[in-house]
C-alpha cells in the first residue's frame, strides 16, 4: 500500500522520534595533532604541551578529519577528551577555537599552526583543574562551536573539524603547562578524541556502522518518489526526515515485511525503519 506524506498527523510534530547517539571521532594521522612552543612547531611529538614556559606560549592544534556528520545536523552536545601525560600543578585556563574551513590544510613545521587560518566567531573557554598524570579531562560543551562549523559553506560528511587551543594568560615568571598524550603514543585509549551527541540519522553511514539485524533494503534509490521498503522481519514504524532533521512522515503499527512509501518533494531524506529485529537508517534520494 502507498503511504502518502499527506497522512502526516499534526500532533506528531510535537513528538520526538529521533534516536540520539554519541558519535566518536579520532585523530586520523600523526601530523593532525601538533604543538607549537614559541616559534617551534612539532608534528610528531609524543606529547602536546599547552600553556606557557616563562613567557613562551605553548598551543596545540587538533584536526579531526572525515567527521561523517551530514549538513543540517543539530548538535546536542560535544566535548574533547584528552589524557594528561604528566601532572598539572595549578589551574590553567585556555580558549578553544574552531577553524572556519571545512577541509583544513595539513599542518607544516615551517609555518605557525594558526598562521593563514581563520576561525569561527564562537570561542569556548576551558579551565583545567590541577590533576595527576593519567587523568582523563573533558572540555566544556562544544556544541555551539561545532554547530557553526557544520553550517560552513561546502560542509559535507567528509569535512573535518580543526580545533586550536591557546592559553588565556601568559605569565613571564611562571612555568605552567598541561602535557597531553598525542597520536604518536600508539595507544588509542590515550589519544585525543572528539565526542559528539546528535541524532543518529545525521551520521554518514550509520546503517553500516551501527549494530543492526533489521536488514532493511530500500529500492529504487535514487527514486522518482515511490520506494519499497523490505525488512527481514515485520516493520514496526517508519520515520522520514529531511536534511534539517524535521520529521516529514511517520507511521507506526505496521506488521508487514514490505511497505511502500511515496515522497512528493525531490531532495535528500533519511528513512528510519524499526523492525522486530532492530533499527536501521537509510539515506534516500528523490529526484
Amino acid at each position: 500500500m502507498k503511504l502518502p506524506l499527506t497522512l502526516l498527523i499534526l500532533c506528531l510534530a510535537s513528538m520526538t522520534f529521533g534516536q540520539s547517539v554519541v558519535h566518536e571521532v579520532g585523530i586520523a594521522q600523526s601530523n593532525d595533532d601538533v604543538e607549537q612552543e614559541g616559534d617551534f612547531v612539532s608534528l610528531n611529538d609524543l606529547e602536546l604541551d599547552l600553556g606557557w614556559n616563562q613567557g613562551e606560549e605553548s598551543k596545540i592544534g587538533l584536526i579531526f578529519r572525515n567527521a561523517n556528520i551530514d549538513p543540517g545536523a543539530s548538535i546536542d552536545s560535544a566535548y574533547l577528551r584528552l589524557m594528561l601525560q604528566s601532572a598539572l600543578s595549578d589551574s590553567l585556563t585556555v580558549s578553544i577555537h574552531l577553524e572556519s574551513e571545512p577541509f583544513p590544510l595539513k599542518y607544516a613545521d615551517t609555518i605557525g599552526i594558526d598562521e593563514g587560518r581563520s576561525y569561527v566567531s564562537t570561542i569556548v573557554e576551558w579551565t583545567l583543574a590541577p590533576a595527576t598524570a593519567g587523568t582523563v579531562v573533558k572540555s566544556p560543551d562544544l556544541s555551539t562551536l561545532i554547530q557553526e562549523g557544520i553550517a560552513l559553506q561546502n560542509w559535507g560528511p567528509s569535512s573535518g573539524l580543526n580545533f586550536l587551543l591557546t592559553p588565556n594568560t601568559i605569565d613571564d615568571s611562571v612555568y605552567l603547562e598541561a602535557e597531553f598524550f598525542s597520536f604518536d603514543q600508539n595507544d588509542p585509549t590515550r589519544r585525543p578524541r572528539l565526542f559528539i551527541e546528535l541524532d543518529g540519522s545525521f551520521i554518514n553511514g550509520i546503517a553500516a556502522s551501527a549494530p543492526s539485524s533489521a536488514n532493511v533494503v530500500v529500492f529504487p534509490n535514487p527514486s522518482a518518489g515511490l520506494v519499497t521498503i523490505n525488512a527481514s522481519s515485520a516493520i514496526k514504524s517508519l520515520t522520514l526526515r529531511d536534511t534539517q532533521g524535521r520529521v516529514v512522515y511517520f507511521r507506526q503499527g505496521l506488521h508487514s515485511v514490505q511497505e511502500n512509501l511515496t515522497v512528493e518533494a525531490p531532495g535528500i531524506y533519511f528513512l528510519e525503519a524499526v523492525s522486530e529485529n532492530g533499527r536501521e537508517v537509510k539515506r534516500l534520494i528523490v529526484r
